[in-house]
């Protein structure tokens, strides 16, 4: 299993393609960080952890399956320190 780490910085997931640059990568794990989703392509992970990090989501359409999935799980958590598994079929 591979995974990719970032701490104390802003992302976007949906944005120029630079959060994920290794198409293998199944753990995306975040720690204080300031998380952006417009609703476009979903990074190719499996997994997205995240311990205290604050979300924009401005989805202006209907997202992507593995976008849906990001928000539906997103939305059912009930802590600050979470695990979301990225479903391909937006169900997840």
């Amino acid at each position: 299993m591979a995974f990719t780490v970032y701490q104390d910085c802003a992302i976007s997931l949906d944005g120029d393609g630079r959060v994920i640059t290794n198409p293998m990568i199944d753990v995306l794990e975040l720690k204080d960080v300031h998380v952006t989703y417009r609703g476009g392509p979903f990074p190719p992970i499996s997994t997205l952890t995240c311990v205290q990090c604050s979300f924009d989501l401005q989805v202006q359409g209907i997202p992507p399956p593995r976008g849906k999935s990001f928000i539906r799980g997103l939305l059912m958590t009930y802590s600050e320190n979470f695990a979301i598994e990225i479903s391909n079929d937006g169900a997840g």
